[in-house]
């Protein structure tokens, strides 16, 4: 049981498959209140896809990743 954020994450790596070939998903909850604190998207299966989703929550990562979606779907 957590009683603060930022306590114990969960973590899960899905892959979707694309016309581009393979996208894997890596997902970290907070498990205070599960929302989600991180992710990375990366067209393989390394150890930065977790590491890249450990670091959207400290780095702020957000506004980065919303600032590149804007920018592709522009």
């Amino acid at each position: 049981m957590t009683v603060a954020p930022n306590q114990v994450w969960a973590d899960d790596i899905t892959y979707i498959e694309t016309d581009e070939g393979w996208l894997y998903l890596a997902v970290v909850l907070g498990l205070f209140n599960s929302q989600v604190v991180g992710f990375s998207m990366q067209k393989h299966m390394c150890s930065s896809l977790v590491t890249d989703a450990c670091a959207w929550h400290d780095l702020g990562e957000k506004e980065r990743w919303l600032a590149e979606l804007r920018k592709k779907s522009a």
